[in-house]
C-alpha cells in the first residue's frame, strides 16, 4: 500500500512541476521577470521533490521485501535449508536495494544536474544551486 502511495505521489509531482512550469504573463503581454524566477524556482523544487519521492518509493518497495522474508524466515526458523536460501534472498535483495540507490543518485554526476536547469552538462552557469 506504500509503494502505491509514493507511485501516485510521484506521478502527482511530474504533474505539479508541468503545471508550476507555465509561464505567466504580466499585464503588457510579456514574461515578467520576476515570475519566470519564481516559475524555474517552483520546477527546481518540483524536481528536487521527485528525487526524495524516488528515494523513498525505492525504501519502500524494499522494506515490503524485508518484511516479508522476515516473515517467511519466522515461519521457516525450524528447518535449516529453507533457512539458508531465505538467507541468501535477503542478502541478494539487500544488494538490489544498494545497486538501486547507487544507480539513482549516480545517474546525474553532479548531482545538482538533477535538478539543473541549463542545457550545456554544467558548462555554463547554473540558474540555482
Amino acid at each position: 500500500m506504500a509503494a502505491v502511495f509514493f507511485l501516485v505521489t510521484n506521478q502527482m509531482i511530474f504533474s505539479m512541476i508541468e503545471f508550476l512550469g507555465k509561464s505567466s504573463f504580466a499585464f503588457v503581454g510579456r514574461a515578467d521577470k520576476v515570475e519566470e524566477m519564481k516559475r524555474l524556482s517552483k520546477i527546481v523544487i518540483g524536481l528536487k521533490l521527485s528525487l526524495a519521492y524516488e528515494v523513498m518509493y525505492l525504501i519502500s518497495i524494499f522494506l515490503v521485501k524485508f518484511s516479508m522474508l522476515f516473515l517467511y524466515n519466522r515461519f521457516a526458523r525450524h528447518t535449516t535449508h529453507i533457512t539458508l536460501y531465505l538467507r541468501v534472498t535477503q542478502g541478494i535483495c539487500l544488494l538490489t536495494f544498494a545497486i538501486c540507490i547507487l544507480s539513482l543518485f549516480l545517474s546525474c554526476i553532479p548531482i545538482n544536474m538533477f535538478w539543473s536547469l541549463s542545457n550545456n552538462n554544467g558548462k555554463t552557469k547554473k540558474l540555482f544551486l
